[in-house]
């Protein structure tokens, strides 16, 4: 009896301290996205261009547009590359290097006409921008930032462990009269 008494609070203790210790779920999940390799992935990004009928019209005429998709590992680069006109036309006219922007591609969409791009994700890329370039010149409503989608998975019983990988990029995106939007979305797995 007394050996029993003694060894409910030590049992007790030591699963208060197996509870406790370590940090909490939340902080290993965005431990193991902050941690994840993101390795060069053949066609992981595939784009359905829907352009309608009167893309990028000027005085009812509907024009082709050439297409920019740049990928890059940090938010910021491409937030300050979408801000910056200048950047832009260098990039539209295809000259000079610009840090951190680690991919660009360029497609001509034409009215009327879907396609699907299938793009090669570079290493390192977590971020994807698109820049439509329509009639005079690209404003906001012709940019998309879009987060290359991350799936979460846990393993084990006693010590969980999270592991994030990229998944796969597919999106629609509908190339309107006088501006682009994203259609489809797949939601991000956890």
């Amino acid at each position: 009896m007394i050996t029993r008494l003694l060894w409910q609070p030590i049992l007790i203790c030591i699963f208060l301290v197996g509870c406790s210790s370590g940090v909490n779920s939340e902080e290993q999940m965005k431990m193991a996205i902050n941690n994840m390799t993101m390795p060069f992935s053949s066609g992981a990004i595939s784009l359905h261009i829907i352009p309608s009928a009167k893309m990028n019209a000027w005085n009812d005429i509907a024009n082709s547009s050439v297409m920019l998709i740049l990928q890059a590992n940090e938010k910021g680069i491409l937030e300050n590359v979408m801000n910056n006109p200048i950047i832009i036309k260098q990039m539209f006219d295809g000259a000079g290097s610009f840090d951190g922007i680690l991919k660009i591609d360029r497609y001509v969409a034409m009215p009327g006409q879907n396609t699907t791009l299938h793009i090669d994700r570079s290493e390192n890329t977590r971020y994807v921008c698109i820049i439509s370039g329509y009639y005079p010149f690209p404003a906001k409503q012709h940019m998309l930032l879009i987060d290359i989608p991350i799936a979460i998975t846990k393993q084990g019983w006693w010590h969980k462990k999270w592991n994030a990988v990229l998944s796969p990029l597919e999106m629609k995106i509908l190339l309107g009269q006088e501006a682009i939007q994203k259609v489809h979305e797949p939601t991000e797995s956890k």
